[in-house]
């Protein structure tokens, strides 16, 4: 399934709130502080963020900050290694596979921002996008569970 939409820049005027049985909650910076955990790579690490890395980041956040939705933004900046003689489709299939591997061993959402190719970034109309438009795309259209599409409207400008 895909969904598209259209997004205007994001303004927020009052922090929206969240029905949460018969209360309300706040979307509040100290709320963030304790629902969201962020897991950058060290600096060390900075030229070793691949698939291994990835996947051994995930269960960490699992099993340790008992995490049940993972984040992974922006994709491109895993680090591909493919194997000899593997094509970028082959080393993303794998990938998806342990990505989905790992979210139904842990019971996660794992959503995984992932930008158009060039060609596709410049198209100005979300009607016209699909996810065959992020670089290796069959694979994103064959494999994921679900696909949502998000594009910015430009200003008179075109910005």
């Amino acid at each position: 399934m895909t969904v598209k939409a259209r997004a205007k820049k994001p303004t927020i005027e009052r922090p929206p709130q969240l029905y949460h049985g018969a209360e309300t909650c706040d979307f509040t910076p100290e709320w963030a502080d304790r629902a969201v955990v962020t897991i950058p790579p060290s600096e060390e690490m900075d030229d070793k963020r691949d698939l291994p890395w990835l996947m051994q980041t995930i269960e960490e956040a699992a099993i340790r900050h008992g995490c049940r939705w993972i984040i992974i933004d922006p994709w491109n900046e895993v680090e591909f290694m493919r194997g000899r003689g593997q094509s970028e489709a082959e080393f993303l299939n794998q990938a998806v596979r342990d990505l989905k591997r790992i979210g139904r061993r842990y019971r996660l959402m794992i959503i995984v921002v992932a930008h158009p190719d060039k060609d596709s970034g410049k198209n100005d109309d979300v009607d016209n996008m699909s996810l065959y438009s992020i670089a290796g795309g069959a694979v994103w259209k064959n494999k994921a569970d679900h696909g949502i599409i998000v594009a910015m409207e430009k200003d008179s400008g075109g910005n």
